[in-house]
């Protein structure tokens, strides 16, 4: 009997491990996350695998139905892609979303989410690692290779010359020249850094403690100024609208709902204009947001303008192509070869298109990815997955899941968030702890 229970308890011990490990993902070179994940779904299949039966897969028949068949759709369209060696590396990466789902479905311990605010603390300080990480090492390259002047400065001065600079130019300087494997986009790091700063006004909200205000308040306020010096437009938006929005609800309206709500706002008003004084002003704020909303007024109106974001004429080839093939696609494999030949075909219409082939982009929209890969069919099927999943999250009241879903849903408009490991799991790992945490609010 003792052996079993120092057994037990070093079996819960390694899941626990495990599973706080994965969710640090961010702060992985890409070279760890297939090991780290592995172990993750290993040992989590294996030592639970005596309580799987089959009255659990009945029961969640529906919802792994729901998570999961627009995968299988992407993954069936490898047959009938040209490039199939390409179209496999593509559709296991997506094939990871369904093992994940299943993983947390069938097989994950649901004692286990009284565990959650490790699990969230732990996505929070692997995103502050590699943010700090990432400056740090940045400011000891740029010192010796790009910005020698700044070599013999102090500490302050160096953040001060950073911090003014454009964060596309710090970088690009850095990647040059320094080899790594991190993954720096402002899209995926913006909605890290923005769940992230929810998963710390959840924690603070779940138990209030000085120590926790004395540790979560800097890190938030760490996040905004790295999400507004990154200046990824949408999650930008997201974070003006989602946080606030996210405190008042955790507040619970009451009779002062009206002075709550503008105070709310107000005080993060004050906070942003704070931290990121003459935004109006700023060249590179201006030089982002100008395309953004040229985008907008030209995809809504028609109207015609100059200083247009690309995406515009990339939108433009995923409808034309859309419109050829709207049942099944093309294949998941074939996708960018069928966009570059219709960049190539547009050359000379557009200069605009000569450097979207030169760059060979994507089609910087995951819906109409899903739609190129697989037809009309996986994009029904996606929507009545993630419809449901807006229904759980607001019949639980699971407002921490509802507001992940939005991150996900604006920045799929714009990126192809699923095709890169780091946006499969954050949506997968997110998205799996959420079900069974709805699964265990349902009356039994």
């Amino acid at each position: 009997m003792k052996e079993l229970n120092i057994y037990k308890k070093l079996k819960n011990s390694s899941l626990i491990f495990v599973t706080i490990a994965v969710f640090s993902y961010s702060f992985y070179p890409s070279a760890m996350l297939s090991i780290v994940l592995g172990l993750f779904l290993g040992l989590t299949i294996i030592c639970n695998l005596q309580n799987f039966n089959y009255k659990n897969i009945t029961g969640k028949r529906a919802l792994f139905f729901l998570s999961t068949s627009w995968v299988f759709c992407i993954c069936i369209s490898i047959i009938y892609s040209e490039n199939k060696s390409y179209g496999l590396v593509i559709g296991q990466r997506y094939f990871n979303i369904i093992i994940i789902i299943t993983t947390f479905l069938f097989f994950f311990p649901k004692e286990f989410l009284k565990y959650k605010s490790y699990i969230y603390l732990s996505f929070v300080i692997s995103n502050v690692l590699f943010a700090l990480y990432i400056y740090y090492k940045a400011i000891l390259v740029i010192e010796q290779t790009c910005f020698p002047e700044i070599y013999y400065s102090g500490l302050s001065e160096k953040l001060s010359f950073v911090f003014n600079k454009p964060n596309h130019i710090i970088l690009s300087c850095f990647e040059i020249e320094y080899h790594h494997s991190f993954l720096l986009h402002k899209v995926y790091n913006g909605m890290h850094y923005l769940f992230a700063i929810l998963l710390s006004i959840e924690m603070l909200f779940e138990k209030k403690n000085i120590l926790r205000y004395l540790l979560l308040t800097p890190t938030i306020l760490l996040f905004i100024c790295l999400i507004l010096y990154q200046f990824s437009v949408l999650n930008l938006f997201l974070l003006i609208v989602l946080v606030p929005s996210f405190v008042f609800i955790k507040l619970k309206a009451s009779l002062k709902f009206v002075f709550r709500a503008i105070s709310i706002w107000v005080f993060f008003g004050i906070i942003i204009t704070q931290l990121y004084p003459g935004i109006s002003q700023n060249k590179i704020a201006t030089s982002q947001i100008e395309p953004a909303l040229n985008l907008v007024k030209k995809t809504l109106f028609g109207s015609q303008n100059k200083n247009i974001d690309e995406r515009f004429d990339i939108n433009q080839a995923n409808l034309h192509l859309i419109k050829e093939k709207p049942l099944f696609g093309y294949g998941i494999g074939d996708v960018q070869i069928e966009l570059n030949r219709y960049y190539s075909s547009k050359i000379k219409t557009s200069g605009t298109f000569k450097t979207i082939l030169d760059k060979e982009l994507n089609s910087h929209n995951n819906y109409a990815f899903l739609w190129l890969s697989g037809g009309i069919l996986c994009v029904i099927l996606f929507f009545l997955g993630f419809g449901y999943f807006f229904y759980l999250s607001i019949r639980n009241q699971n407002w921490l899941f509802f507001f992940f879903l939005i991150i996900i849903f604006v920045n799929m408009l714009t990126e192809n968030i699923l095709s890169r490991i780091n946006g499969i799991l954050f949506f997968s790992l997110f998205t799996g702890l959420f079900l069974i945490s709805s699964q265990q609010s349902q009356p039994s």
